[in-house]
């Protein structure tokens, strides 16, 4: 909430999830999910093997291709912040995951529908984007930030759907966050 308790603003909307084997070029393996219309794209869910939301946390294990992975997210209580911590067991294999961030920087109750032009810098590790008076701040601490601005269109919202409402948006990601295991 920019004003609490109204102006609640979206402003990262959720993180696309890649992880690669290295040697192997045809393996991305990507276990986030997106539905655009009836098509769901990727099928992350199937790696999915165990959720866990408590007070303080929530927790997904994923296993993918024998690759353990554990994401946590944590939202203290009376910040504007998130924190997200992935923990990757690579099973003795040489691991690249990437996260891209999928930017959103709109009221919660509304939809984007058209392309923005937001304000970026970006170093090795971090990235922040303003639009207007909203400014949103990434940072990791490990691997590096790497520009690669996109839209991706038609974003589809179930619930939206079956209540009738807009369901449909475009979102922004700037590039990806890139860290191995080696």
């Amino acid at each position: 909430a920019m004003v609490p308790p109204v102006g609640r603003i979206m402003m990262l909307s959720r993180l696309g999830e890649i992880l690669r084997i290295k040697g192997d070029d045809s393996s991305l393996l990507e276990f986030s999910v997106n539905q655009f219309g009836d098509n769901f794209h990727p099928r992350g869910e199937r790696y999915l093997r165990r959720f866990d939301l408590s007070v303080s946390s929530a927790r997904w294990e994923y296993d993918v291709s024998g690759i353990r992975i554990i994401k946590e997210i944590q939202m203290p209580w009376e910040n504007n912040a998130v924190g997200i911590r992935y923990t990757v067991d690579p099973a003795g294999k040489e691991v690249e995951l990437s996260l891209l961030p999928f930017i959103r920087m709109l009221d919660f109750h509304s939809l984007r529908h058209e392309k923005e032009t937001f304000e970026e810098s970006h170093s090795l590790r971090n990235i922040s984007i303003k639009l207007g008076a909203n400014k949103l701040g990434i940072i990791a601490d490990s691997g590096c930030f790497q520009p690669a601005p996109d839209w991706w269109y038609g974003q589809t919202y179930a619930i939206e759907t079956d209540l009738g409402l807009d369901d449909r948006e475009d979102l922004y990601p700037p590039g990806r966050f890139v860290m191995s295991t080696t």
